[in-house]
C-alpha cells in the first residue's frame, strides 16, 4: 500500500541480513501481521520487513494464544 511504502521507506535500516519489524495497527482484527517474502528483496529492498499487530506482543490485550510473541516468530520464518 502507499502507507506501507511511505513508512518502510522512512524506517528501513540495514540490508538483506537485517530484520526490520514494525509494530502496527490494522483496521480489521483479522490480520495479526504481514511479511515481505525473501524472494521479493531483489525487486523492492525498501519494502523488506514484517509488520506485527501491536496486540500480539507479550502482554498484549488479546487472548494468550495470540499475545505471546509467536506471530513475530512465525512471520520472521517466512
Amino acid at each position: 500500500s502507499e502507507f506501507d511504502y511511505e513508512i518502510k521507506t522512512q524506517l528501513q535500516v540495514g540490508d538483506v541480513f537485517d530484520l526490520n519489524i514494525l509494530s502496527v495497527w490494522f483496521e480489521t482484527s483479522f490480520f495479526v501481521g504481514y511479511t515481505t517474502f525473501p524472494q521479493n528483496y531483489t525487486v523492492s529492498p525498501t519494502l523488506d520487513g514484517i509488520g506485527i499487530h501491536y496486540s500480539t506482543f507479550p502482554g498484549g490485550p488479546w487472548n494468550m494464544s495470540l499475545s505471546m510473541g509467536k506471530t513475530a516468530v512465525h512471520k520472521a520464518g517466512h
